[in-house]
This record gives structure tokens, C-alpha cells and sequence, in this order.
């Protein structure tokens, strides 16, 4: 997995896994580290498996954001319109919605 950085503004992400192949895509971040954070192409996410729960931004295709909403374990969550999904631990603050995120090399 490609590790990746987002910023928007004041906001700035953790090391962002960018999942690639199916497996990455289903596993999602069970097993990863607290601080982990995910991005999938894909428009819904599931918390199967989890122990905690997690928040998931639905992106645009230029990574704008358009929705975030807590999915709790065992729960599924699909976002109308979105082409990407970052998820990151739900203790984070998310970006603001309508912020177009910026990959950026750190």
C-alpha cells in the first residue's frame, strides 16, 4: 500500500494508507494502529470486524468533501456521489465540509 498525506488549510491528515487491490479494500483498517488512516475508491464502507469505531469522509473525485458521518462496528455507510472514502480513527477532528483536500509529499 501506497502511503499518502492530505491537507486542507489548517487541517492536515496522518500517514494515509491508499488502499489498491480488493483484499486492502475489504480489510479496511482492522488490525491497523490507532492512528491509522485509510483511502478507498469506493462510495460505501462497512465497520465488520471492527472494535472501534471510525469516521468516514465521502470525498468527490478531486477529493472535495462532501460527507462525514461516524460508521460504528458492524454497521455499513454509503455516501451518494462520492468517488472516494478516507477513514480515520474517530477521536480526529475531519477536515470541513466543502474543503478540497491537497496531497502534498511530508
Amino acid at each position: 500500500m501506497e502511503v499518502i498525506h492530505f491537507r486542507a488549510d489548517e487541517w492536515r491528515s496522518g500517514p494515509v494508507l491508499a488502499a489498491d487491490n480488493f483484499l486492502e479494500r475489504w480489510r479496511g483498517l482492522r488490525g491497523a494502529g490507532p492512528d491509522a488512516a485509510l483511502l478507498l475508491r469506493t462510495s460505501s464502507v462497512h465497520g465488520m470486524g471492527m472494535d472501534r469505531p471510525f469516521q468516514a469522509i465521502g470525498l468527490s473525485a478531486d477529493y472535495r468533501v462532501l460527507e462525514t458521518r461516524q460508521v460504528e462496528p458492524g454497521r455499513f455507510a454509503r455516501f451518494r456521489g462520492c468517488k472516494w472514502i478516507l477513514e480515520i480513527p474517530a477521536e480526529l477532528a475531519p477536515p470541513a465540509m466543502g474543503q478540497t483536500l491537497e496531497l502534498v509529499d511530508d
